[in-house]
């Protein structure tokens, strides 16, 4: 944790006790049975000589049985999901996608919540951002974030979720108007079980289980989680898929130098724009936006490290230089 940032970050949790499993898929499996008996209770014989009254009673202990089943089936598949990934049963199936795809569909899993609460949900993600991974899990790393930020906001409440590229990561970030973390759950807000004070009617949260269900699939994609008690911001990191640059800019004052570097990229398929000056570096990157600058650090009107900085804050600049 960065305790001077006020921010925590992800790290190993304990175990899942095996008789919570246990004790949580007996739970469902009675519900079940118990759900199934009442919709047979309730079936043609009441509809056919029950009084209203009575078929109303009915049909609300089956929405109850039935939102309980619900409930329990996605706890157990959270209890089931923490266990396989600690022990590393899930294998990932990677392959390149674009984050909005992930987004999208997590969106739509979390879609309830939002629209119970009535909550307005704003998502600011651009196509375009691909990274290498598995896009179910991705997607469920991203509803889990959306549902812990629906779940925690008082009604009639605003999420916002945005997605940009930096450098050579993508940058996701979950913000909302809710009361955000206690300081003191910092340290273990991605532990299993753990869960902010919550009203007496317990409709917030479930079992403490969204965050350290997030946090093991991004750490399986070489990504990081953070958290901000300050203004309840999950962010999370994922490297971008690796890919061949597009569209190069090669700056080197040596001009044979400079012609044979442009050959050798032209020669692999790569797009490739060469100067010889850091101005007309600059004017060149304005005009094709170059994915990659290779710079001479000596060139003869500014210092090459001086150009990759200027080159870096220009929009659509290249993301190394």
């Amino acid at each position: 944790m960065d305790c001077g940032s006020g921010r925590a970050r992800s790290r190993r949790g304990s175990g899942i006790p095996a008789v919570v499993i246990v004790l949580a898929a007996t739970t469902l499996m009675l519900l079940a049975v118990g759900g199934g008996g009442a919709a047979e209770s309730a079936g043609p014989g009441v509809d056919r000589g029950a009084p209203d009254e009575q078929r109303g009673d009915s049909s609300r202990e089956r929405d109850i049985i039935e939102r309980q089943i619900r409930h329990l089936a996605r706890l157990v598949d959270d209890l089931l999901d923490v266990s396989r990934l600690r022990r590393g049963a899930i294998e990932l199936r990677r392959e390149p996608f674009d984050v909005f795809d992930a987004v999208s569909r997590a969106v739509e899993m979390t879609s309830p919540i939002f629209n119970e609460k009535h909550h307005e949900l704003v998502v600011d993600v651009p196509h375009g951002l691909v990274v290498d991974g598995d896009r179910i899990r991705i997607a469920q790393v991203i509803s889990n974030l959306l549902s812990n930020a629906g779940k925690h906001t008082e009604p009639n409440g605003r999420v916002v979720l945005t997605a940009r590229r930096k450098y050579t990561e993508i940058i996701l970030e979950c913000r909302d108007n809710g009361r955000g973390i206690a300081p003191e759950l910092l340290p273990r807000v991605f532990d299993l079980f753990v869960q902010g004070e919550r009203a007496l009617d317990r409709q917030q949260g479930r079992l403490g289980l969204g965050l350290a269900v997030a946090r093991m699939p991004v750490d399986r994609h070489g990504g990081t989680i953070e958290v901000s008690a300050m203004q309840s911001e999950p962010e999370l990191q994922f490297p971008l898929a690796a890919s061949a640059p597009r569209r190069v800019l090669v700056v080197d004052d040596n001009h044979d130098a400079l012609v044979m570097l442009l050959e050798a990229l032209k020669h692999a398929g790569i797009e490739a724009v060469g100067a010889e000056t850091a101005k007309e570096a600059m004017e060149v990157a304005v005009r094709i936006r170059p994915d990659v600058a290779i710079l001479d650090i000596g060139l003869p009107d500014k210092n090459g490290l001086d150009l990759a900085r200027a080159l870096r804050v220009l929009p659509g600049g290249p993301a190394r230089a």
